[in-house]
């Protein structure tokens, strides 16, 4: 199960296969997803703050940062730092699926180091 932060909390079922695939960079690869993923607690405070829990503007276009354009969707995942590691990986940051799949990915590699600029926010 992705946990998704809209208005409200909406749990989303995604029936996915993950066939992980370790490259030379030590990423993994996401071909198929098959499993529920549950995110932990502070990944949707996270993106409460970072995004108010959208992926998208009104318009239909991905929800980019007001500070950093190249900070975009819901986790606002930096694409000048992150684009091509989650590209590496399959993963696609325009999507909510692919910017929450990239985050948890962070998350379990860095904690919530990646989003110290709005701890004062999520850190509550």
């Amino acid at each position: 199960m992705l946990i998704f932060l809209c208005s409200e909390i909406i749990i989303l079922s995604l029936i996915v296969r993950a066939e992980k695939e370790v490259n030379a960079f030590n990423l993994v690869s996401i071909k198929h997803i098959d499993r529920q993923i549950e995110l932990p607690e502070i990944l949707l405070r996270i993106a409460k703050c970072e995004s108010g829990g959208k992926q998208f503007n009104a318009d239909g276009s991905v929800l980019r940062g007001k500070i950093n354009p190249q900070d975009i969707g819901k986790f606002q995942i930096n694409l000048t730092y992150h684009g091509e590691t989650a590209k590496k990986m399959g993963l696609d940051l325009f999507t909510e699926q692919g910017n929450t799949l990239y985050a948890l990915y962070l998350y379990r590699k860095n904690r919530t180091r990646d989003w110290n600029w709005s701890k004062s926010c999520w850190n509550k």
